[in-house]
């Protein structure tokens, strides 16, 4: 019902306004989804999680903290918008300069519309923390191309990699918020993970080690976003070593890995070293004999980061997975020890 109110509105507005709605462009089909689009799918998302919460339908997202759910929803918010906008954007390299009557586009804006609320609805039922982590990548790697293409005639790789960041780059704000939210959405992964493991594995010092080496490095990232490096010098300084202290945490992590994680997979140990050696190298590049330039040593540092991040949120939901499972199976043996012993009481 509430779908065909806004197609109604939709019709209204493309009536009054013009004969001929444009696909994209000003007050056209593009402009009304996104803003629309957004909106619709923000709060489908969110009543959906409720419901999930309150335990009205099954859904995965049920084992998503409340504490979690505004890094998640500004962060599907984001991937929500890039998406369309993405989306509108091929549509008007394919379908440039194309307009509809008020009828067609009506009927075009409502196909948009529903595919939005019931696409955000079906993720917020299914949400896991794979798919947190599938989420955390693209706000990432899309919130930083985004960022290269809007500044890709200023010849920014020339600078370094935080010239994105800077006041001189093009849409700034869009390379540092996807920092923020990224950081955002990693520390809520950390923490639900983190949560369901120290249940099964409860007064773990390396647990609560690992974890605070992880915020902490989720924090740096964030900090990075937050302290752009701008014509301030207690701005550059902050970023500065915000930035350092992330590769710092990183390289710790690696080192104690091992011995925080003794169960680890052997292959992921040996992929770990070898990000922290090439962290380290190239850290001695750049800072001990200048090799590295300033731009190079940022972009090798933040896709070495970036790469073992997410594999390690990978193995550490496989762990997850294992606990849980180990959990429903001691559950299905205690209950099923416990309906013998009273088959037996009764005979």
């Amino acid at each position: 019902m509430a779908l065909i109110l806004i197609a109604v509105a939709g019709f209204y507005w493309y009536f009054e306004n013009d004969a001929q709605v444009l696909f994209v462009g000003e007050q056209s089909i593009a402009s009304t989804t996104l803003l629309v689009g957004t909106i619709c799918g923000v709060l489908s998302f969110t009543l959906f999680f409720i419901l999930a919460k309150r335990k009205r339908i099954e859904a995965s997202s049920k084992y998503i903290y409340w504490r979690n759910f505004p890094a998640v929803l500004l962060s599907f918010t984001i991937v929500l918008v890039v998406g369309i906008m993405g989306f509108f954007k091929l549509m008007e390299l394919t379908f440039g300069g194309a307009s509809f009557d008020p009828y067609t586009a009506t009927f075009l804006f409502f196909c948009f519309i529903s595919s939005i609320v019931f696409g955000m609805s079906y993720l917020a039922k299914i949400m896991t923390p794979t798919i947190l982590t599938r989420v955390l990548s693209l706000v990432i790697v899309g919130g930083v191309i985004l960022s290269m293409i809007n500044n890709n005639d200023q010849n920014w790789w020339q600078e370094n990699f935080s010239y994105l960041g800077t006041p001189d780059a093009i849409n700034s704000w869009q390379f540092n918020i996807t920092l923020v939210f990224s950081a955002m959405l990693l520390v809520a992964l950390i923490d639900y993970i983190f949560v369901i493991l120290q249940q099964a594995i409860p007064k773990s010092r390396k647990l609560s080690i690992l974890r605070v080496l992880l915020t902490l490095t989720a924090l740096c990232l964030g900090g990075v976003g937050m302290f752009p490096y701008n014509e301030m010098k207690l701005f550059q300084n902050i970023h500065d070593v915000v930035a350092r202290l992330m590769v710092v945490f990183i390289v710790v992590i690696i080192v104690l890995l091992r011995w925080l994680l003794p169960k680890i997979s052997k292959d992921f140990l040996r992929i770990s070293y070898l990000v922290g050696f090439l962290l380290i190298v190239a850290t001695v590049l750049f800072l001990g004999v200048d090799y590295l330039s300033l731009m190079a040593y940022e972009l090798l540092a933040f896709i070495f980061a970036f790469f073992w991040i997410i594999l390690l949120l990978n193995q550490l939901q496989l762990l997850v997975n294992k606990v849980t499972s180990y959990e429903v199976i001691l559950q299905c043996k205690t209950q099923a020890q416990s309906n013998t012993e009273e088959s037996e009481q009764v005979s």
